[in-house]
């Protein structure tokens, strides 16, 4: 059984449409269409190598190649670039602490703590000078990592700075278990908001 992904490739020229284009994957490839169907165009344009339609075309037509074909080489060509986790703040929407803010330019803890291990797998200490909504922090504090950071965003810092602060109480004696019931409670009340 043959299963499809498609990608929306935008033009370069804002005053013309985009285009997806449709990708086939055997049931031999079953395994490489999971890995590429969880992403999104974005994540898939990065891979392939091409933000734009019209350098897509272009180079599609070096490789004598029709789009479909090029786009699924070039993914197998940069698979071992590629990076687990979810590049997009999605999965930290399920995460009590992470959740708090939608952050649309967040990055997930998972992939996060994948780029430490594979680059900074010898550090001891992450400077994160754009902190967000403290993903890096965390993914630090997991990987029992030091982590010194910046955030110029008053209301981001606050949350930074109200999470700590939760650890640190839920970490002393006593305060646990009060802790873990006041998480329950925002987790009914973010359940209860949707």
């Amino acid at each position: 059984m043959q299963r499809f992904k498609s990608i929306y490739f935008l033009s370069s020229d804002n005053s013309k449409a985009g285009k997806s284009i449709t990708i086939s994957f055997s049931e031999k490839e079953t395994n490489l269409f999971s890995i590429f169907t969880k992403k999104t165009n974005n994540e898939l344009r990065t891979l392939v190598g091409d933000t734009y339609l019209e350098s897509l075309i272009k180079n599609a037509e070096k490789e004598n190649r029709n789009l479909s074909q090029y786009i699924k080489n070039q993914l197998l060509k940069n698979l071992d670039k590629f990076i687990s986790g979810d590049v997009t703040f999605k999965s930290s929407k399920k995460k009590p602490l992470q959740r708090w803010f939608n952050y649309a330019e967040g990055f997930s803890t998972d992939f996060v703590k994948n780029i430490i291990n594979k680059y900074f797998d010898d550090a001891n200490n992450i400077y994160e000078p754009f902190a967000g909504t403290g993903t890096t922090i965390f993914a630090c504090n997991s990987l029992m990592k030091s982590c010194c950071y910046s955030e110029v965003n008053p209301l981001m810092f606050f949350q930074i700075q109200t999470k700590i602060e939760l650890l640190r109480l839920k970490n002393k004696k006593g305060f646990s278990s009060q802790i873990d019931n006041f998480l329950k409670l925002l987790d009914k009340m973010y359940s209860n908001a949707k």
